[in-house]
């Protein structure tokens, strides 16, 4: 459960987010839209404390975390997974050593353990014949996926994705959005995707929220979102084609 309760941010006299209030429920697929600068991912960076708020409160999972020690934090963010827009790849690494090094720095397992964890994770992603493999030997797409492997390799209960298909053909995000339904899923995940891409927000998510002007003009669920009557969620979609 993640719950924004009157939250404020001011980054360089620029009011960001403008007292939003919302809950997201277990298991629930939540996807974030809205035009650029107007605070999706400064929402998002709130979520795993990046970022403070300037007034409000932030709950995960019934705790407050403003003010969580460094220690506590740190043990919340473990059930937190995050990919980010650029994948974020350690480039000297393999793609095996990128999955990996979740597990080697926050857990005691051997290497025959993680060994097996990777190499499903591997699976999962389809990316077995890639494991040895560099990041700047891997596509987009691919890059993604390593990403979204890592991401999952902790079993975290939320896991947070910014803009996941961005500067992917049409074709790879329908397959990262797949591969997003499917671990949701199998893993029952509580997801949270910041996106430009209406048409994988309406395919996976339970719920969209649109920000405009560090307010929310928009959380319903999809059939209910492209029917808004508000004019800024009318010329969003239609900027889209999506009707």
């Amino acid at each position: 459960m993640i719950r924004f309760n009157n939250i404020y941010k001011k980054i360089k006299d620029r009011d960001i987010l403008s007292g939003i209030d919302f809950l997201i429920n277990k298991g629930d697929v939540i996807a974030i839209v809205g035009l650029s600068g107007v605070g999706k991912s400064v929402t998002l960076k709130h979520m795993v404390r990046l970022m403070k708020p300037d007034k409000g409160s932030i709950e995960i999972d019934g705790e407050c975390i403003n003010d969580l020690s460094n220690k506590e934090l740190r043990k919340k963010r473990s059930n937190i997974g995050v990919l980010f827009q650029n994948a974020a790849l350690i480039q000297w690494l393999s793609v095996y050593e990128n999955i990996a090094l979740p597990l080697r720095q926050r857990t005691s397992m051997t290497e025959a353990d993680i060994s097996k964890i990777v190499q499903e994770r591997l699976s999962w992603v389809d990316l077995i014949e890639s494991k040895d493999k560099y990041p700047s030997e891997l596509s987009g797409g691919m890059q993604k996926r390593v990403g979204l492997a890592r991401a999952t390799i902790l079993n975290p209960k939320i896991i947070l994705y910014d803009e996941p298909t961005s500067g992917l053909d049409p074709v790879t995000s329908r397959k990262i959005d797949n591969l997003i339904m499917k671990l949701n899923s199998e893993m029952s995940l509580t997801s949270v995707i910041v996106t430009h891409d209406l048409i994988s927000a309406l395919s996976i998510s339970s719920k969209i929220m649109m920000l405009h002007h560090g307010k929310i003009i928009e959380f319903s669920k999809p059939d209910d979102f492209i029917k808004s009557n508000h004019p800024v969620v009318q010329k969003f979609v239609s900027s889209q084609k999506i009707c």
